[in-house]
This record gives structure tokens, sequence and C-alpha cells, in this order.
């Protein structure tokens, strides 16, 4: 005998950090859940993840001040920071056929212009 079991599709929901804003580093890379706040120094390696859950599995898409990201794919984003023009929010958009979720992380910069 054979059971099958069906979920319900369910609307993405993404996962809020437990952080909210990620205070100034030197670090030439720093780690962000999207949804946390960072100010960063101009030549830094930022590398934001997005935790989506849904049924069926949510499909991300990174914006960047309402605009697609084309390069960018799957659960984590590598930003290369090099102008005070980089600030900006950065958003994760997850949808599945149940609905969709955003969350946005703002990034200020920081430094000396080149």
């Amino acid at each position: 005998m054979f059971f099958f079991f069906f979920s319900e599709p369910s609307k993405p929901i993404i996962q809020q950090p437990d952080v909210g804003k990620i205070p100034l580093s030197n670090k030439t890379s720093v780690d962000v859940s999207v949804g946390s706040d960072v100010t960063v120094l101009t030549y830094t390696r930022v590398n934001i993840t997005c935790e989506a859950d849904g049924v069926p599995r949510a499909k991300i898409t990174w914006l960047r001040d309402g605009k697609p990201i084309s390069s960018a794919a799957g659960s984590s984003l590598v930003l290369s920071i090099s102008t005070l023009e980089d600030a900006g929010q950065v958003t994760c958009f997850a949808g599945n056929l149940a609905g969709n979720a955003t969350l946005s992380t703002n990034m200020d910069v920081i430094g000396k212009e080149t």
C-alpha cells in the first residue's frame, strides 16, 4: 500500500535577521542577512543572504533600488563596493505560485572616492 502526501502550496516567507543594523567595521568582506541594514567602507565585498521558505520552493530574484540585478541568482548575492554610488537598497524577492514576499537591506557606503 502506498501513501502520497501532498503539501498545500504556501506563500514564501523570508526569515527575518536577528540584527537590525550591522555596525561599521573595516573588514574587507561583510556577511549580512537580508533585512539588516549595513554601513560599509569603499572597497568592501558584501555577501547578502536570503533564506526563504515556501511550497513549492520560492524562486529568488535580487533587486537594487527597484531594478533587477541580472547577474544575481540564488539565495546569496555578492556585491563588490567600490564607490559611494554603490549605496542603496538591495531587495530579495521570493516568489512561487502561492504568492511572494520581499525583504530589503539598506546599504550605506562611506570612504574616499578614487
